[in-house]
């Protein structure tokens, strides 16, 4: 049986969560790995990269996670759900995800802490990009990785994350957060309805309180859970449809994407897409947790959970989408909150 560890774990994770003293975290932890015989564990590595990260000592950061996780592989599967851990994923090193430049700078290494079921690399290395100011995940999880993670999200698979199960008590509250929603849009247009596209519709309810208003709606998602529970749910038909490849026959007056363009792999290229499908002087909004919204800059970074969601491959401020929409014929209306407790923001832009 080895000694127990000579620092104490609770030490490193109070300065680390609580005190947000790094500098004291890496100090004390330095100077115990200078000792005769210094016996640790995955924890203490795993603080230890927290507050490297902190520091900006990203590379060091990224080094002692991997280290915590060979020592520990309960670390690579949060909330001790037991799964195999591969050590490799289906994952490249990419150049922005945006635009393709490859000069992105790492801002950010994280261990998840939302489950990956073993798909996921659960150590996320996040860099921005110098040219379009996008910030995205540089070791970018492949298709495969993607698929086998969304499968497992959906799936009612032991241990696994199944939103199904609460769906139905959650819609009275979608309801409310839709309701201002299609008012704004219908405004913007002139207060009469017309025809809305919502990009990755989920279960629907946006759908289903804009048809309420006398919206035409129409609804794309790539998942047969997401189909068949939005007409369980809301009485809303979607359409199964690989996004890039949808063409209809006329444009929409307004379009919609809530919190999905930090799922795509290719958000500006998403972002086209979408305004195109767009009318001139028609209404698109884009929802998603940006780095620069009120409930952030209220946070410390370490509390900022938006760094940690597997299926999250950028990270916006309202800025970056501002610009990169002008580049789509898109002008910047108005910016909503209506999840304030998420960091998440509406930008409504008119097409020009």
């Amino acid at each position: 049986t080895p000694p127990p560890p000579r620092t104490s774990i609770n030490d490193l994770s109070a300065l680390v969560l609580k005190n947000h003293d790094f500098a004291a975290a890496c100090r004390i932890f330095e100077d115990f790995l200078q000792t005769e015989t210094p016996v640790y564990q995955g924890l203490h590595l795993f603080f230890y990269a927290l507050a490297l990260n902190q520091l900006g000592r990203f590379e060091e950061a990224l080094s002692a996670h991997r280290r915590a996780i060979k020592l520990d592989p309960a670390l690579a599967e949060p909330h001790g759900q037991p799964c195999a851990v591969p050590f490799s994923y289906d994952e490249s090193e990419s150049p922005c995800i945006g635009c393709g430049c490859p000069d992105g700078e790492i801002v950010f290494v994280a261990r998840l802490t939302a489950r990956n079921y073993a798909a996921i690399n659960p150590i996320r290395v996040w860099k921005k990009c110098p040219e379009c100011g996008l910030v995205y995940v540089s070791n970018l999880p492949g298709p495969h990785a993607l698929s086998e993670y969304y499968r497992c999200f959906y799936s009612k698979l032991p241990g696994a994350q199944n939103p199904a199960n609460d769906e139905g008590s959650q819609i009275p509250k979608y309801i409310k957060q839709s309701q201002p929603r299609v008012q704004v849009i219908t405004q913007a247009l002139g207060g009469s309805p017309g025809s809305i596209l919502d990009i990755g519709a989920g279960k629907g309810t946006f759908l289903r309180v804009a048809q309420e208003c006398g919206w035409r709606v129409t609804g794309l998602d790539s998942t047969d859970n997401n189909i068949a529970r939005a007409k369980e749910l809301n009485g809303v038909a979607l359409t199964k449809a690989d996004f890039f490849e949808f063409s209809p026959a006329e444009l929409f007056d307004a379009a919609v994407m809530f919190q999905v363009i930090e799922h795509f792999t290719n958000p500006w290229q998403a972002l086209e897409k979408a305004a195109s499908l767009v009318r001139p002087g028609g209404v698109l909004v884009v929802a998603t947790p940006f780095s620069d919204s009120d409930y952030v800059r209220a946070k410390h970074p370490i509390e900022d959970f938006w760094w940690l969601e597997p299926a999250h491959l950028c990270y916006l401020d309202t800025t970056c989408l501002i610009n990169r929409g002008k580049l789509c014929g898109l002008e910047k209306l108005h910016i909503f909150s209506q999840l304030e407790d998420s960091g998440s923001l509406d930008v409504y832009f008119r097409k020009l």
